[in-house]
């Protein structure tokens, strides 16, 4: 909604909120999310007031910022967001073959080829899947699955692993994944297991 509670010809076009909208989203004072965004928790900025006014700043929140503070704690998005990212880790050509099953707009696809870059993508992306190949190295995979779920156990996990990982299977949910695949991998089997997850 705007200034004037209406909401926007497009709803997924407003690009800042008031504490107040977020207040209400969340539901709670909008003096808490003053101060969430005054200790750093929450992203945001101040407007100054205008001239010959006594008012105190007005704090607005960008759009992105708020949907990062709500992944990373756990809440819903609500209409904030029709987009399902989906960061995809490894080498080869898997990454296109599973992204070209998931080409409606509804899905971002990325992919990396390396941990630490997955975890670059990860806080700054804030992506709502992420698939780990195990041709990146099964240490690799198991790490990057057990820092994901123990920051942010909503986030979901897939698992590609080789033919030589078959003991994995049976471990996969207390190892972090929420779904695991087996070579000969099929990419629209994995595409489809991403679409369940999301909305799940």
């Amino acid at each position: 909604m705007n200034e004037n509670g209406q909401q926007p010809p497009n709803g997924h076009a407003k690009k800042l909120f008031t504490t107040g909208q977020v207040a209400k989203q969340l539901g709670v004072a909008p003096r808490t999310v003053s101060e969430w965004i005054d200790s750093g928790r929450l992203k945001g900025f101040r407007i100054p007031p205008g001239r010959g006014t006594t008012q105190a700043c007005h704090r607005r929140i960008k759009k992105f910022d708020l949907i990062a503070f709500l992944t990373e704690n756990g809440l819903p998005l609500g209409d904030l967001t029709d987009e399902v990212r989906v960061l995809f880790v490894g080498v080869g050509e898997m990454a296109d073959t599973i992204a070209a099953h998931l080409t409606d707009a509804t899905y971002q696809f990325r992919s990396v080829e390396s941990g630490f870059a997955a975890g670059e993508e990860i806080i700054d992306w804030h992506p709502a899947v992420v698939v780990l190949d195990f041709a990146l190295g099964r240490n690799v995979c198991l790490c990057i699955a057990t820092r994901i779920k123990s920051r942010d156990p909503l986030r979901r996990v897939v698992g590609l692993i080789g033919e030589d990982d078959s003991d994995l299977i049976r471990t996969f949910r207390t190892l972090g994944f929420d779904a695991g695949f087996q070579a000969p991998i099929d990419a629209a089997a994995v595409a489809g297991a991403v679409r369940e997850l999301v909305g799940a």
